[in-house]
């Protein structure tokens, strides 16, 4: 793609993303309901199979040195990965984000799904100093290192907290990088999807990943086919300390 078509492409979607600036404070509740309660619950139908296999080896991550095996979600939300969790209890969960869903929404859905809850707290993945160095058995952070503004700090922060030969696991949606037609799709659409959820979908999430010092990282590149999601460029795996 030439630079002068790029820089229309670009403009384009800035113009669309003034006009939403505009209308957001409006629109701004309803997004959040169709949000949580239709678009979420699309994506995890289709890599449903996906998120199970990735999160089943949790009863193999080895322990702290309190004999304790700990699992820290960042950007739980209100619980939507529990769903393919295992519950066998061979983990704890601590569960983490910015925003107020609290301690009791995802306390209920462990308990609704057998899950042994932890605790709660708030925290931001680039600064997790509430959480010990080498304390934890694994890290699950999945669509929110198109958000955060330091992801290189936010996988220092990961692998400082996680013991050794504890996991990291990912899911993240990424730079489109085998499809013109996704690409123009995905660029008209980065300027609203920064003013919708400071998400940045055209980063190469897998090159922090591969560069932060993991003595291991297994990734795995697919589309998700969703209708609400024509550029769906997506990565998904596990970096081991």
């Amino acid at each position: 793609m030439s630079n002068s078509n790029r820089l229309y492409y670009i403009a384009l979607g800035s113009a669309s993303a003034s006009g939403l600036v505009l209308i957001w404070p409006y629109i701004q509740p309803y997004f959040e309901y169709i949000s949580l309660k239709y678009l979420q619950d699309t994506f995890n139908k289709a890599i449903a199979k996906r998120k199970t296999l990735l999160f089943k080896d949790f009863e193999n991550l080895p322990k702290n040195s309190d004999e304790e095996r700990i699992v820290l979600e960042l950007g739980i939300g209100a619980g939507a990965n529990l769903d393919f969790y295992p519950t066998e209890k061979c983990f704890s969960l601590i569960g983490s984000d910015l925003h107020e869903y609290g301690a009791e929404v995802i306390k209920s859905k462990c308990d609704e799904k057998g899950i042994q809850f932890h605790s709660y707290i708030k925290l931001n993945a680039e600064d997790l100093h509430a959480i010990k160095s080498n304390s934890v058995s694994g890290v699950v952070a999945t669509l929110i290192m198109c958000s955060v503004p330091n992801i290189d700090k936010s996988m220092a922060e990961i692998k400082r907290i996680l013991v050794p030969g504890g996991k990291y696991y990912f899911v993240d949606h990424v730079r489109e990088e085998d499809s013109l037609h996704r690409s123009i799709v995905q660029i008209l659409i980065y300027p609203v999807t920064r003013v919708l959820g400071f998400c940045n979908n055209r980063r190469r999430i897998q090159n922090n990943i591969q560069n932060a010092g993991f003595s291991r990282v297994d990734i795995e590149r697919f589309l998700v086919k969703v209708p609400w999601a024509p550029s769906a460029a997506h990565i998904m795996g596990t970096a081991t300390k």
